[in-house]
């Protein structure tokens, strides 16, 4: 079965999957966001922090162009991409329809065996009802069903809540699909949350072999969410109260420039 992944450019998770799936020759295409995400509509710390992290990014992507940064390992899907310059990309657009018709214009007819969709960080909404896949999954990096939402690193670090992964089934409403597989890991409290998305990638690949190595006897055991929580966008108060989990500090900065 092929997939065409809907990640996010400059997201370390996205990458992950990208390359988890273009290593077992079954990526057929990328889906990029069609707009740029805001970053200064919460507090100025949080959105510096994002701001000073999206440059160091974008700085190992030119490494990586020209040349100057060969190691295995990748800060994010763009970089990736502009590696591996044979794998198709496309623009997201809103219209199921439209949607459809750019993903087989970019793929073909589609593939024997059947074609799936898996979501990585992808911030926009995608349709569910897109008859050109067989399945649709999303990545959440968080534990479901109690940490639903937007930022789950967040919450995570706030409310003191369990950190994982879970697969489920693309669903209308945010988070709420059937679980495929959930997974827990241990993390050190102390972390910001840009700290525990750099345990989360490192999670990630196991977690996408156990996943997609057993996908069809997880598919026919799916378990419903019956009851769960959804997390909200962090709001100016929450960034302020905790601060600490929402700026970068000296270890983030030391680790982001030592890949």
């Amino acid at each position: 079965m092929k997939t065409v992944l809907f990640g996010s450019p400059y997201n370390p998770l996205s990458g992950v999957a990208a390359r988890f799936f273009y290593e077992k020759k079954e990526l057929a295409l990328v889906v990029l966001p069609s707009a740029k995400i805001a970053i200064f509509n919460e507090s100025i710390l949080h959105g510096l922090s994002l701001l000073i992290l999206g440059g160091l990014r974008l700085a190992h992507v030119f490494l990586r162009k020209y040349g100057f940064k060969k190691s295995d390992s990748y800060l994010s899907l763009k970089e990736y991409l502009v590696v591996h310059r044979d794998i198709r990309t496309v623009e997201f657009v809103r219209e199921a329809d439209e949607l459809q018709q750019a993903i087989l214009q970019a793929i073909g007819d589609p593939v024997p065996g059947g074609v799936r969709a898996v979501s990585c960080i992808f911030p926009h909404k995608i349709p569910v009802s897109l008859p050109i896949f067989d399945r649709m999954i999303n990545i959440h990096p968080g534990v479901l069903p109690q940490n639903r939402g937007p930022n789950p690193y967040f919450w995570v670090l706030a409310e003191k809540l369990e950190a994982g992964i879970t697969g489920h089934v693309l669903s209308s409403q945010m988070d709420a699909g059937d679980i495929l597989l959930c997974e827990v890991f241990r993390f050190n409290g102390k972390l910001s949350e840009f700290g525990l998305e750099r345990v989360t990638v490192k999670q990630l690949n196991g977690f996408l072999i156990q996943l997609f190595g057993n996908i069809d006897e997880l598919w026919n055991n799916k378990s419903h969410q019956t009851c769960g929580n959804y997390m909200k966008k962090p709001t100016l108060a929450d960034r302020v109260k905790y601060k600490r989990k929402s700026v970068l500090n000296w270890k983030d900065l030391c680790a982001f420039i030592n890949i």
